[in-house]
């Protein structure tokens, strides 16, 4: 997905792919750290190693879970996505709406 998000930058420069991927970094990296030390300052040494795992039979946890299980669910997806786009610029040259391309590559060619 790193070549999506590069392919979308307008001005493509070092200076802003690095900006881009250290923000991206950061944010994730300060959230996960609130997070988990949150997570841990709430059961200190009773933290489980999934923090779900400590609230037992609790509506709020059942529903962290399914909402995890969701977001699981539609990740992988996206993951072919990546698969595809990359798979289509080696063998089609990025070509997916031209003559060249094939049925399972072609969007505008699949019916429902």
């Amino acid at each position: 997905s790193a070549f999506i998000v590069s392919g979308s930058l307008e001005n493509l420069t070092r200076q802003r792919w690095a900006i881009v991927t250290g923000g991206s970094i950061g944010t994730a990296t300060l959230l996960c750290a609130i997070l988990g030390v949150s997570g841990y300052l709430g059961f200190l040494e009773n933290t489980q190693g999934d923090v779900l795992n400590n609230f037992e039979g609790d509506l709020a946890a059942n529903g962290a879970r399914a909402l995890l299980a969701v977001t699981m669910f539609f990740t992988y997806p996206m993951e072919s996505f990546v698969g595809r786009h990359v798979l289509t610029a080696l063998v089609y040259d990025g070509d997916m709406e031209g003559p060249n391309s094939n049925l399972i590559f072609n969007r505008r060619r699949m019916t429902t």
